[in-house]
């Protein structure tokens, strides 16, 4: 199983979820039960800050975590990961279209 950890933290008017090392298959199970406890929250930051690295499950993840909120009303924010994580973004093209901060 890789490095990798994800938990929920109080933030200005709403919740952080924090995500660190590296996302894959692994780790849905444990992305998806934080982000279930967000529910109610009017704001959302997922932050990707101490993220090494993410593949197709992790960026499917970020977009499901982001429709979620849009459909709850939630203001969701994602604050950027390393170098090797914005790559992935950017090569399929998501880097421009999900509220990064």
């Amino acid at each position: 199983m890789p490095n990798f950890n994800a938990y929920l933290a109080p933030a200005d008017d709403g919740c952080r979820i924090k995500l660190s090392g590296e996302f894959d298959l692994t780790c849905r199970d444990l992305a998806a039960a934080v982000l279930s406890q967000t529910d109610g929250e009017p704001r959302v930051v997922l932050d990707l800050s101490e993220l090494d690295f993410i593949d197709s499950t992790g960026i499917h993840f970020v977009v499901a975590a982001h429709e979620q909120a849009r459909q709850r009303g939630c203001d969701f924010t994602i604050v950027r990961g390393g170098p090797a994580v914005e790559r992935v973004f950017s090569l399929v093209g998501l880097d421009q279209a999900l509220p990064f901060a």
